[in-house]
């Protein structure tokens, strides 16, 4: 398979020990710590051997998957860089053991080799000549950068794989002519056709700041950001330049685009940048740009890749979880998703948190017994399983909990990554799980609350006009 593009499946069956010879620091398992100490290193920065090995890789088009069967939390190398800057994925799981790391190993190895996938792919875009004053100033995401951000090389791609773009200009744009993007895209199929997608996409320009903000999407706002994160650069300073980016916006509308009546005590939001402070608070609190209590550097590394692949829409809902109540669902229609705030549990109730990469469901004190029967099969609050359970997701897996017809259809629908059910019981020492995922509250790590990060949103923006 030399010279060969495809896709090359590694499994790992023993620890990840991290050594200091340098004879071992080199290729998957090679050590990321500098041998100088260094005040900007971060820990999301690969080794030189490590984007050495990926760079060929994307010059020979292989995709790198690799399945980590005895992950240790604790110590050893980082081995994710490769498989992610080549457009491939790491999995990991502890020796297994247990019947539902089988489970996911299977599905993700079906999956892995099932996946439609385009070889030494090669993304270029084009300011057309309507916008001289136009250039592409960034691109973002999982591929080895190059020196031109208007030209990214990928060893492979799938339906999954996005990117970010940022441009920028020198002077103002043509009102009336707008501005024209051409994307092209070029990629090799398993058959060894050759295959050119061109995308010409051109959009308005206004001097107006209403105009501008009235176009906002904070959503699109928060895949940007998240994808910028990529960086390499100390966390603490990107964690504060969101705070700054946001404040200045905030700072420019109130300035620009408020009523001369408007009192300084007075809190001002965009309409459509009303859920960015959630969004940017959770992004700065998560354990991309902020460590965890209990997650280890192998699983920030890995949350971070992940997230770095999401498109928009998982994006927000990694965020910005989606919290339903469920007790209503055993004989009515599920209510509307609620927010994401302890003040939102009661201990009556039975609450469905999902994320992209989390699934869980919370059980309240006082949930009746009536419900504990027909869900779990028993009366009993203590008796409840707690931690992780099977449930029948999208390939049929036998079931743990017999779930209602009403909430077996919501917990198919939106378990869209093979992800299997958590059930965290109110008190029980799990929860902390779920506490990283009510974003409103303060987190676990330290994070602020979204009324405090508001607060100093709000204050700092009205000083910034002083």
């Amino acid at each position: 398979g030399l010279s060969c593009p495809g896709k090359l499946l590694i499994f790992h069956t023993t620890s990840l020990i991290e050594t200091g010879h340098t004879s071992s620091s080199s290729g998957f398992f090679g050590t990321n710590k500098p041998k100088v100490p260094c005040l900007h290193a971060s820990i999301f920065q690969p080794s030189e051997s490590a984007v050495s090995v990926a760079k060929e890789c994307v010059r020979q088009g292989c995709g790198v998957h690799l399945f980590v069967l005895s992950h240790q939390d604790v110590g050893g190398a980082w081995p994710g860089d490769i498989p992610y800057l080549t457009g491939g994925a790491l999995h990991t799981y502890s020796h297994l053991q247990g019947e539902l790391d089988r489970e996911r190993f299977s599905t993700d190895l079906k999956r892995t080799v099932e996946t439609d996938t385009g070889y030494k792919a090669e993304l270029r875009i084009f300011v057309i000549r309507v916008s001289p004053d136009l250039r592409v100033s960034g691109c973002y995401g999982l591929f080895v950068p190059g020196p031109n951000p208007g030209r990214v090389t990928m060893a492979t791609l799938d339906r999954w794989t996005t990117l970010a773009v940022e441009l920028a200009h020198s002077r103002a744009l043509d009102e009336s002519r707008g501005v024209a993007i051409q994307v092209v895209l070029s990629y090799t199929l398993r058959s060894g056709d050759r295959r050119t997608r061109v995308h010409t996409v051109t959009l308005r320009c206004s001097r107006q700041l209403q105009d501008t903000f009235r176009h906002y999407q904070a959503q699109t706002l928060l895949t940007f950001y998240c994808k910028k994160s990529k960086e390499v650069r100390p966390l603490q300073e990107l964690r504060e330049e969101l705070q700054t980016e946001v404040t200045e916006a905030l700072a420019c509308y109130r300035k620009h685009c408020c009523s001369a009546s408007v009192s300084a005590g007075q809190l001002v939001l965009p309409q459509y940048l009303r859920a960015l402070p959630v969004y940017i608070n959770s992004l700065r609190k998560s354990e991309v740009l902020l460590p965890g209590l209990r997650s280890s550097v192998h699983q920030r590394l890995q949350q971070r890749c992940q997230v770095l692949r999401m498109d928009t829409c998982s994006t927000a809902t990694h965020f910005y979880p989606v919290l339903l109540p469920l007790v209503s669902a055993i004989n009515t229609q599920p209510e509307e998703a609620l927010r994401c705030s302890a003040a939102s549990l009661e201990p009556r109730g039975l609450y469905l948190v999902h994320a992209p990469l989390t699934l869980l469901l919370w059980v309240g004190t006082q949930v009746p017994a009536c419900t504990l029967v027909e869900l779990f099969n028993t009366s009993c609050f203590s008796s409840l399983p707690s931690g992780e359970v099977r449930t029948e997701g999208r390939d049929g897996c036998t079931e743990s909990i017999n779930v209602t017809s009403a909430s077996r259809d919501i917990i198919k629908d939106i378990l869209i990554n093979s992800f299997n059910l958590w059930v965290v019981k109110q008190g029980d020492s799990c929860e902390e799980a779920l506490q990283r995922h009510l974003v409103e509250d303060k987190s676990p790590n330290g994070g602020a609350s979204y009324a405090d990060f508001l607060y100093h949103l709000h204050v700092n923006s009205v000083r910034l006009l002083q």
